[in-house]
């Protein structure tokens, strides 16, 4: 099972994965920050949202102890966490090794992908995990340049206008530099 904080003591990483590592665990911190913001003026992230259970965790990290955000619906928002609740019904993506989540992070290979060839495991209700899926998905296409989102996501929305990402986009990057700036 998922360790019980997102790192429990310092794991010991060979050299040759250091940088993967590094660059895995500052992007899960980046993502899990950037969805908490997207929750709080994003109305399709705040949908999904609201239909999902109190309390809800969600876990996307690497095994055995290694980098891991972790995400909790508090108010119908997302809100970062440092452990796991004990009582909170929670759905976990795994990456089986940092090479593999590093593949993910750095795009160039998108999560959707990294599950289709077995680099990952997944535990708990499904249907949680795809609205999760699609608060990210939604989340990255809004911020991410076109080019580097297609990498990042199946499928990305043919219809989506360059003024609605750009407005989105600001509006996700300023709720996230206000977070860091309030404390929040």
């Amino acid at each position: 099972m998922t360790p019980k904080t997102a790192m429990d003591g310092p794991p010991v990483v060979p050299n040759r994965y250091r940088v993967q590592h590094q660059v895995t665990r500052f992007m899960l911190a980046l993502i899990g920050r950037l969805l908490a913001a997207a929750s709080d003026v994003d109305p399709v992230i705040s949908g999904e949202i609201a239909a999902m259970p109190k309390g809800q965790v969600f876990v996307l990290g690497v095994r055995p102890s290694g980098p891991a955000l972790i995400l909790q619906e508090r108010d119908g928002r997302f809100r970062t966490l440092s452990e796991i609740p004990d009582e909170a019904p929670a759905s976990v993506f795994e990456f089986k090794h940092i090479e593999h989540a590093f593949l993910a992070m750095t795009f160039q290979e998108s999560t959707p992908q990294a599950f289709a060839n077995d680099r990952m495991i997944f535990e708990g209700d499904l249907a949680m995990a795809m609205k999760f899926v699609r608060c990210l998905t939604r989340m990255e296409t809004l911020i991410l340049p076109r080019p580097i989102a297609r990498l990042a996501v199946k499928t990305y929305p043919e219809n989506l206008a360059l003024r609605a990402k750009l407005d989105g986009a600001g509006r996700i990057y300023g709720r996230l530099l206000r977070n860091f700036v309030t404390g929040n």
